[in-house]
């Protein structure tokens, strides 16, 4: 009875109040297990239907033990057994305390107290119980250790700071930071780290966060060993169970890249990634999605966490979940493509990347899902245009390459390489430069250089097709950006038939059909370039008129085909009697012109060496011609005009040898006649002059001539010694009309020797006078002389055995001999160097000369040709030309002599230039030596 008072006791008014209104589960109960009292919140918790609990009067057996309402509690309960043990052990022992967690069936969770009552003496009543559902509480532990979980693997540092700046939790990347273990950054503020923060600056952010809800700005923060790191920090205003707090998100921006990188895994939990992200469990449940995902899919945060990721792919079969989660275990990482469904209806398509995540046991997918909507009409677009373009390059009726910088194929098209007989994959496989003939490929560095400057080009080339063949084509290439990169485009034409029809159409217009030789329109273009080239390089040239003798007697009686048939040997025959820069045309009929070209600059030999081509002409003209079954022999008549430039213009060159031909008929034909009736005439005079040559060396006629050669103040400093022959019976003949005769003959190196000796047996004899001891004699030296193998090694005898000053002997050589195997040249021009003789580059200006070579002869003297002298106080041009020479060889550090100086004017005028010596008729014309002594010692007396 005493239980049962100590029952009634508790059952107040008051303690009935307090317990309806308490939001845990009560019951109360004696120390027989039965119930005494419980609360609405009990029955409701555990959903025991009321009346197993009412209407009982205390005391009775209506306790735990009963069968209906332990039966009603075990069946909730996850784990009955365990619960229903820890019961029967705080019964048996009413000493122990009692809180733990209860796991029911339907997922919730419920925590329970219990407590044993006694009275003042200590005599055990009954027992208290006390049940609270935290299945909320739960699922908030479960969020929050996913997103600590998170927190501390994000590479970013997360803090969190209280309204006084306090830190109360860091995660591990702030703690590696900032160089603090996680205890010792819980003591810190924001002021032992952030060097610019202070109280003031500290409320002003707390509150604009208020305000504002983020702050993303960027400051210096101090580490615990002192350094400084520069961070970004994003600064974010959070309330949590009635506590503000500010989480802030410290970026080392030291690194920005791999920042970027680490914010990947921070929006795990962030709602402001533009990425939808979602945590979804095994069973493809979401259990967390941020606000961009809520956004794409149309769902609020509420909605979202109730359906499951299938619910987005309704026409995927049920096995494609269960396969891709296989998968992502074994993989950790899938990537795909997908189409998902919004809430309101549409498709869209999305990138899926799914991660797994292995979370205390917990089996996860972290998923980012980008909507590629955009990305995917693009690719529409560019897979449209891709298209378009290949079908028009593929069957384009051009070839079309696609080259790197090197030349490397990139692409090629059917038409490209069809038309050049290779496979795609053999052509791809080649460079450039391994189609084209050597000639083309030479020029592909300067059309890359073109097309780097320009951007674009068109021009022609050849390819070697796969049979060896080659085929002439147009390009037009073009500089284009492809992915990034600088390419060469190029369109390629087989220009095959094009230059077919233009050789066609060249042939016609420019060679004879019947023959193949040029036409009368050819030959006349032919004639005025041979006539400038003449002019340029001072060279003879030769025209020449074939008729063919009693050819209207062949036409008239064996018929107009064997006359053709005539004609056409005739041409062969012309073709092989003449060089490669000569010209064979056919005027009509039985007509024939030669043009000659690059004959001797002297005139005698000019017609000498067309003399011999002509008697080839008229040996091979008239031998026996074949002519279907009959045999006949032509013989030729032929007139020929000599030219040099353009003295004589080229129509009236024709008719001068239209006129010789007409008087070779009238010699008796088969013969050949100059316009210039004395032309013969001097051919004769050359042969015998040149039998008077070689008397003349046998018996040394020759004598030295001298032309004084004089300072800018008018002082004598020397001579030039010229050579001549002093003929019996014509008396003094110039070197200018027997020295092409004698190299011609092989007698220019006797003669050049003797004059060699002769001029050191004259500077001996100079050196034993004062007065002209310190006199410099020149000679000319022939190009045969030059070179001579031995030929410095005769100057340097020449020199030994006189004994003279080797400075004193200049040896004046010319332009055109130089440049003939400069490298032996410039040997032979050392040796002499050594030897000490003085080297003047004579005629200079008229020649061929490059500063590439100029300025490796060891020259001593250039000698200004007294063509550009003669002209000097009138022509500006040749005022030009004299003061760059001037110029240029002040610069090589070589004296100047300007030759031909006749008038006092030219004198002047070559001084202002800065020309210090010079020579001409102006101080004396070439005279012997007895006059040229008796001028030097007028020139000391005066």
């Amino acid at each position: 009875m005493k239980n049962k008072v100590s029952g009634i006791e508790l059952k107040n008014s008051l303690i009935k109040a307090i317990h309806e209104a308490s939001p845990d589960g009560i019951l109360v109960v004696d120390e027989n297990r039965n119930v005494i009292s419980h609360n609405r919140r009990f029955v409701e918790i555990w959903n025991i239907p009321s009346e197993l609990l009412s209407g009982k009067e205390p005391g009775t057996a209506v306790g735990l033990n009963d069968e209906p309402i332990l039966s009603a509690v075990l069946d909730q309960v996850a784990d009955s057994e365990a619960f229903f043990s820890r019961v029967q052990e705080l019964y048996a022992d009413p000493a122990l305390l009692d809180h733990c967690e209860i796991k029911l069936v339907d997922g919730r969770t419920l925590e329970r107290n219990s407590r044993a009552i006694h009275n003042g003496d200590g005599q055990y009543l009954g027992r208290v119980w006390f049940f609270h559902d935290i299945s909320n509480i739960k699922q908030t532990e479960k969020s929050l250790q996913l997103t600590q979980f998170v927190s501390n693997h994000a590479p970013d540092s997360i803090i969190w700071l209280d309204e006084h700046a306090r830190i109360v939790y860091t995660n591990d990347a702030a703690c590696s930071l900032y160089g603090y273990s996680k205890n010792e950054m819980h003591g810190l503020t924001i002021f032992d780290m952030d060097i610019d923060a202070n109280i003031e600056l500290w409320s002003e952010h707390w509150q604009k966060l208020e305000q504002q809800g983020s702050l993303k700005f960027e400051s210096k923060h101090r580490r615990k060993d002192g350094a400084f790191v520069q961070v970004e920090v994003s600064a974010n205003f959070v309330q949590f169970e009635d506590t503000k707090y500010i989480v802030a998100f410290v970026r080392d921006i030291a690194d920005r890249k791999q920042v970027e990188q680490s914010l990947l895994i921070n929006q795990y939990v962030s709602d402001h990634a533009t990425d939808s992200i979602m945590w979804i469990d095994e069973s493809s449940r979401i259990i967390y999605a941020n606000e961009a995902a809520c956004r794409e899919y149309g769902y609020s945060k509420t909605e979202i966490v109730q359906i499951s990721v299938q619910d987005f792919n309704p026409k995927a079969v049920s096995d494609v979940w269960k396969n891709q989660w296989q998968r992502l275990k074994q993989e950790g990482y899938l990537n795909f493509e997908v189409m998902h469904l919004r809430k309101e209806g549409s498709y869209f398509p999305v990138e899926v990347s799914a991660n797994y995540v292995d979370f205390e046991g917990k089996e996860l997918n972290v998923v980012f899902i980008r909507n590629i909507s955009e990305r995917k009409e693009q690719q529409h677009l560019q897979e449209a245009s891709r298209t378009r373009f290949e079908t028009l390059f593929d069957y384009s009726s051009d070839g079309k390459f696609i080259l790197d910088m090197q030349g490397k194929f990139i692409d090629v098209n059917k038409t490209a390489y069809e038309g050049l007989g290779y496979s795609k994959a053999e052509l791809m496989s080649m460079k450039l430069t391994e189609l084209d003939p050597p000639e083309f490929a030479a020029k592909v560095p300067e059309r890359m250089k073109e097309l780097m400057t320009l951007g674009s080009a068109v021009f022609e080339s050849a390819h070697y097709r796969k049979d060896g063949t080659i085929m002439p084509v147009e390009i037009k290439a073009r500089i284009i950006e492809l992915d990034g990169e600088k390419v060469v485009f190029s369109v390629i034409r087989d220009i095959t038939e094009r230059k077919a029809a233009l050789n066609e159409i060249n042939n016609l217009a420019f060679y004879d059909p019947l023959t193949n030789l040029p036409n009368r329109r050819l030959l006349v273009d032919r004639l005025q370039q041979a006539i400038v080239s003449s002019a340029r390089t001072g060279r003879h040239g030769a025209l020449l008129f074939i008729d063919l003798d009693n050819f209207k007697i062949l036409n008239d009686t064996l018929g107009h085909d064997i006359g053709d048939l005539l004609l056409k040997q005739v041409s062969n025959r012309l073709k092989l009697c003449v060089r490669e820069v000569d010209t064979v045309a056919r005027l009509g009929g039985d007509e024939f012109m030669l043009i000659l070209e690059e004959l001797s600059p002297n005139i005698i030999e000019a017609g000498k060496q067309t003399e011999v081509i002509v008697e080839k002409i008229i040996v091979e003209v008239s031998q026996p011609c074949q002519l279907d079954t009959h045999e006949y022999q032509t013989t030729p008549s032929i007139g020929v005009t000599l030219f040099l430039g353009n003295h004589v213009k080229m129509e009236e060159l024709m008719k001068q040898a239209d006129i010789a031909m007409y008087q070779s008929k009238k010699a008796g034909r088969n013969t050949m006649r100059f316009f210039d009736p004395e032309m013969q005439h001097s051919i004769n005079t050359q042969a015998t002059l040149a039998r008077d040559l070689l008397k003349a060396v046998e018996a040394q006629q020759f004598k030295l001539f001298f032309q004084v050669q004089v300072d800018n103040i008018g002082r004598i400093t020397g001579a030039e010694a010229l050579v001549r022959w002093n003929h019996p019976d014509s008396g003094i003949i110039s070197s200018a009309d027997f020295i092409p005769l004698a190299e011609e003959t092989g007698l220019i190196n006797i003669i050049g020797k003797w004059v060699l000796d002769t001029a050191c047996e004259v500077l001996k004899k100079w050196q034993q006078d004062e007065g002209t001891r310190n006199l410099q004699l020149a000679i000319n030296v022939s190009s045969k002389q030059f070179h001579k193998s031995n030929f410095a090694s005769e100057v340097k005898i020449a020199v030994e055995e006189c004994g003279i000053d080797p400075k004193l002997l200049k040896l004046e050589l010319t332009e055109s001999m130089l440049l003939d195997n400069i490298e032996d040249t410039i040997l032979t021009m050392n040796t002499l160097n050594d030897i000490g003789v003085m080297l003047s580059l004579d005629d200079f200006g008229t020649g061929y000369s490059s500063l590439q070579y100029l300025k490796r002869l060891p020259l001593d003297q250039l000698k200004i040709d007294q063509s550009f002298v003669r002209d000097i106080a009138t022509d500006s041009s040749d005022k030009a030309i004299v003061r760059t020479i001037i110029g240029m060889a002040d610069s090589l550090g070589l004296e100047v002599i300007a030759e031909g100086v006749e008038t006092v004017e030219q004198r002047q005028q070559l001084s202002v230039m800065g020309c210090k010596y010079f020579q001409g008729y102006l101080f004396s014309k070439p005279v012997s030596m007895e006059d040229f002594e008796a001028l030097l010692k007028k020139s000391h007396a005066e």
